[in-house]
């Protein structure tokens, strides 16, 4: 089978998948928010803001770095997964402990610290449900990951609705996302032994030290990665309270239906530009400049709907007390542009070994970002957490970009003509929809045609997409 129709067969299986995972998600997200007060899922928000920094210092990266060396030379899985297979284990013990004082030290509510601790559990079996993901990743499989995904929400969404037909409150709440992973992991694991047989984990200092500080840049990344993100929620959970956390969790879950989009393009083109960096160099350019063309295609028409429909979108979702979500959805949906175009820019870097430039690119954006709230969210609120995110992950976008243009994976000018072109058709859109007032079921229709045509009829498909496209439709293979 061609390079093509592997890196589409992958697509469509986590495509697929994401969309099922987007519509469950985007039905408990709605089911959750009204089930519970506004101040109670501010504590759900601020518990899964917490772990999602703490799974990054149980990982450290390594999952990606075992993803990107055993893509280039399989033959290396057994020594990579039997050490870090022991090494999450003590990391997870350790991480588990500091975060319990961590929440003691800052005076946590017995609830809060309760429900943290529910979601601890969730994020260890993650953890390790990742690295196997991460494994078939480098193999290129990732159907197994896909239908694990869908498990997953399967089971989640299963326990959200037993938990308000009984009435379980915030905590039957948490413990639903920890069946949901424990049905994950388990399918994973099964598809891991199956395949690979059984691991003999165990620990060696030096080697554990050795492979830390080779995954330890993608781990920071990941950790400043996330800072940027969840330090919103808990920066406004801490100085003004877990209703205004509620209301930005509220916006950010709409935003992450979106943005996960993008996780399915990333998980299957890093295992292959991590190859192509090993024997061919020149198609990592083509790649990079296609990913960018394509998605801005599809991220910009996209984000620019969403603003102009930002009540009515945040009516059909929410009930009346999330009515102060409209104007942050308006400044947030602009990131889901950015973070594409960044985690492309990111992939590339990662896969031809720039990953400590990387590193360094996030610790300035985390330390702006933070700054910048700081500065705004006392004044602003939610609205100053969602502008100090969309500034942040633009800074981070141009930094990453200059980092591209001065090696020879850099774009030609014909990705700014296309950029030029999607932009003068998603103005088109925008400009008719607005001065019309078109309803938004209306408006989705006709804003899809008018997209559509000024896309086709500015050209902005080349003679290389198009071959694209009539190879995947081709029945050979």
């Amino acid at each position: 089978m061609s390079k093509i129709k592997v890196v589409f067969k992958n697509i469509s299986w986590l495509t697929v998948s994401q969309i099922i995972t987007s519509v469950c998600a985007f039905f408990w997200t709605i089911v959750i928010a009204n089930y519970l007060e506004v101040e109670k899922y501010g504590i759900i928000s601020f518990s899964t803001s917490f772990i999602g920094i703490a799974i990054v210092l149980v990982d450290f990266g390594m999952t990606t770095y075992v993803t990107r060396e055993v893509s280039r030379k399989q033959e290396s899985l057994r020594d990579y997964a039997n050490l870090i297979f022991g090494l999450k284990f003590i990391l997870s013990l350790i991480v588990l402990i500091l975060s319990l004082g961590a929440l003691w030290m800052w005076g946590c509510s017995k609830t809060t610290i309760l429900v943290t601790l529910i979601f601890l559990s969730e994020m260890i079996i993650m953890s390790f449900t990742q690295f196997i993901c991460g494994i078939f990743q480098a193999y290129e499989n990732l159907k197994y990951q896909a239908i694990g995904g869908v498990i997953n929400c399967i089971l989640l969404i299963s326990g959200v609705l037993i938990t308000i037909f009984l009435n379980l409150g915030i905590y039957g709440i948490a413990l639903s996302y920890v069946i949901g992973y424990v049905g994950f992991g388990t399918f994973m694991s099964t598809k891991y032994l199956k395949r690979f047989g059984w691991p003999c984990p165990y620990v060696d200092i030096k080697k554990s030290i050795c492979i830390i500080k080779k995954s330890l840049p993608f781990g920071i990344t990941s950790l400043f990665n996330t800072i940027y993100f969840w330090i919103n929620t808990v920066m406004l959970s801490t100085m003004k309270g877990d209703y205004e956390a509620g209301i930005y969790k509220a916006v950010f879950n709409i935003i992450m239906v979106f943005t996960t989009l993008f996780s399915v393009y990333e998980l299957v083109l890093f295992p292959v530009m991590s190859k192509f960096y090993v024997n061919k160099k020149e198609l990592i350019q083509k790649s990079y400049e296609k990913s960018i063309k394509y998605l801005l295609s599809l991220s910009l028409p996209m984000c620019a709907g969403i603003c102009i429909y930002a009540r009515p979108i945040i009516e059909l979702i929410y009930n009346k007390s999330y009515s102060a979500t409209v104007v942050p959805l308006k400044i947030s949906v602009w990131t889901v542009v950015i973070l594409f175009l960044n985690g492309v820019t990111m992939m590339v870097l990662n896969a031809v070994n720039m990953e400590k430039r990387v590193t360094i690119i996030y610790l300035i954006g985390t330390v702006i970002n933070v700054l910048l709230n700081l500065i705004l969210v006392p004044k602003y609120s939610y609205n100053g957490a969602a502008y100090a995110t969309l500034i942040s992950v633009t800074l981070i976008f141009i930094i990453l970009f200059l980092q591209i243009v001065r090696t020879k994976f850099r774009p030609k000018i014909a990705l700014v003509i296309s950029t030029v072109k999607i932009l003068r058709s998603t103005t088109v859109m925008v400009i008719v929809l607005l001065i019309y007032e078109i309803p938004m079921w209306s408006g989705i229709i006709v804003g899809i045609l008018i997209y559509g045509i000024n896309f086709l009829g500015l050209g902005i498909l080349d003679e290389q997409d198009k071959y694209i496209f009539k190879h995947l439709m081709h029945k050979e293979k």
